[in-house]
């Protein structure tokens, strides 16, 4: 899953970087540091210390990354890395600010999916209709500009994006497979439909 998720990040930041030329990535022990503006949820580390362990002065280059770019370092740690990361965070002035659940399931070959006529796929040129749905799904406790509206369409450009709802979208999803695991990601539901199954 790690890997996969670090693979993906490299591939959206790829993309984005179109519209931010600013945004960067750097790979780091087994993971990837990826910045694409401050604040910005991209901005962060993913995958360190999945493969082997890491040494300090790889871990402060790591932070340098972020450093340089006048951006907090922020890692999203699976509990399953190598100790010496760890190890690193607990002996520097970081703090947990969130705990993130990832579910995941298995698909079997041979298993149905019904499709719902009220779920579509995103055309080419709705990308920007999506990525405002999605803005504004967060809007409560991020309020968006246009550019980040464009930055957002540019990076999940190469990704499978849906919207959902009775009528009119009411919500929307984004979708990349790598090495054979579909990770699901932009997520969001505007306030009018939720509690509704979207």
């Amino acid at each position: 899953m790690e890997a996969a998720e670090t693979e993906n990040m490299i591939a959206l930041a790829q993309a984005a970087h179109t519209a931010r030329p600013d945004t960067g990535f750097e790979p780091f022990g087994g993971g990837v540091a990826i910045f694409s503006g401050v604040g910005s949820p991209m901005t962060h580390a993913v995958g360190l210390g999945m493969q082997r362990a890491m040494p300090e002065a790889e871990l402060e280059r790591m932070e340098g990354f972020f450093r340089d770019r006048n951006s907090a370092c922020l890692i999203d740690l699976c509990p399953l890395a190598d100790a010496s990361v760890l190890a690193f965070i607990q002996n520097r002035p970081y703090r947990v600010i969130e705990f993130n659940n990832v579910l995941a399931r298995r698909i079997a070959p041979d298993e149905e999916i019904v499709a719902d006529a009220r779920v579509r796929t995103v055309e080419p040129g709705e990308m920007e209709e999506f990525s405002r749905l999605i803005l504004r799904g967060f809007s409560e406790s991020m309020p968006f500009s246009e550019e980040m509206v464009k930055t957002m369409s540019a990076t999940l450009a190469p990704s499978r994006s849906w919207l959902a709802g009775d009528t009119t979208p009411e919500a929307g999803a984004a979708m990349g497979i790598r090495s054979a695991v579909a990770l699901f990601y932009g997520d969001a539901t505007l306030t009018s439909g939720r509690r509704k199954g979207w």
